[in-house]
């Protein structure tokens, strides 16, 4: 079975394809062979996600603001999207294992681009890879006022009364019912605004907006937001709880520094032990948390004794710290078997530690100088 390529837990992308028109302008060329171009670039993007752990892959193919443009630009968009809407039904190896789900409005189109869609839908409903969903002929805010009516046709028909109505209620009559909200919205084309796109769903989305023109939109492109959104998200974790550990610290350092024990140098280990785990568990993420850190407990069980046996000078004690904090870390780092990329950001959370163990160490020598 191929392996696919880890997506750090991105089930759902939804993309707000921007770009196609400037793109052909600053290519001298029309606005058609912008549009051509970027259904390849979808394509190849859908080809690649098809080899990755993303779950669900929202695209904006026609807003139903399009319509405002030209006729001849509309003629060729609704034909180049019914050509291939007709490769998905009548050639089932380009949809690569797809699964497709057309959301919007059937108002305004054809008859026989509504039986298109509705033979697609039916042709790709049994394959199980990725789900392709292609908000066509959609609106956000239409979406909103068609499930009002809906939820107002229930109330009106004695199905549902006005105190059922809840938030659920809603999610469950609007287009992407059973679709989860997408994790990260990406916009190309350098324009930073949603433009009327899933604005229910993508109320706790994280969005990315790129320069990039949609026919210009790489794979790499793909994986570089992916990793923007990872590490964005991963940083804020990072914050709150290296701000939570450090708060922690400095209180039960500065009540320590009233207590003249052995047990000090103790309890100062097993912190950094604790706050080692702690990060390492944000930075690992639930496929990790799972698994026993005895490599780090063996540094932890060693650097005890001597943390306590050796010469009390805060140099030496400071030194002991960062080794304690980089041998745990990297323990946990090897065993987690996770890419060497990622050294520089553990480097950067021992340096850190480091720092507020030897700020409690200070505090510490400042009141009792004699310890």
């Amino acid at each position: 079975m191929e392996n696919k390529i880890d997506l750090r837990g991105v089930k759902h992308v939804a993309i707000i394809m921007d770009g196609n028109r400037r793109w052909a302008k600053e290519h001298g060329l029309k606005a058609e062979r912008g549009h051509k171009e970027g259904v390849s670039a979808l394509q190849n993007l859908v080809k690649f996600c098809s080899r990755t752990t993303l779950e669900f892959l929202t695209v904006f193919a026609f807003s139903t603001e399009n319509w405002l443009r030209s006729p001849q630009e509309v003629k060729y968009l609704m034909s180049i999207i019914e050509d291939n809407f007709e490769k998905y039904k009548n050639e089932p190896e380009k949809a690569q294992n797809c699964k497709i789900n057309v959301i919007g409005s059937f108002a305004g189109l054809s008859d026989r681009m509504q039986k298109i869609i509705i033979d697609v839908q039916e042709q790709t409903k049994n394959n199980t890879g990725l789900n392709l969903v292609l908000a066509f002929n959609y609106g956000g805010r239409l979406e909103i006022v068609d499930a009002v009516k809906k939820i107002a046709t229930l109330v009106k028909n004695g199905a549902l009364s006005v105190e059922e109505i809840s938030e659920e209620t809603v999610k469950k009559s609007l287009y992407t019912d059973n679709i989860p909200d997408p994790d990260l919205v990406i916009r190309t084309g350098g324009q930073k605004r949603i433009s009327n796109f899933l604005p229910w769903q993508s109320i706790y989305s994280e969005y990315i907006f790129l320069d990039t023109f949609w026919p210009d939109f790489k794979e790499t492109d793909f994986m570089a937001a992916i990793e923007e959104f990872y590490w964005g998200r991963l940083g804020d974790l990072f914050k709150q709880r290296i701000i939570s550990a450090a708060v922690g610290i400095l209180a039960f350092g500065i009540l320590m520094c009233f207590v003249n024990t052995v047990l000090f140098p103790l309890v100062i280990v097993l912190i950094c032990a604790q706050i080692s785990r702690e990060l390492c568990s944000v930075i690992l993420g639930k496929k990790f948390k799972l698994i026993k850190f005895s490599i780090s407990n063996v540094f932890i069980s060693v650097c005890i004794p001597l943390f306590i046996l050796v010469d009390s000078t805060y140099y030496l004690k400071y030194l002991l710290c960062l080794l304690i904090v980089i041998a745990t870390l990297c323990s946990m780092w090897y065993r987690a078997e996770l890419k060497m990329e990622r050294i520089f950001f553990v480097f950067i959370v021992s340096l850190g530690m480091s720092a507020s163990l030897s700020t409690f160490i200070l505090i510490r020598n400042y009141f009792s100088p004699n310890y």
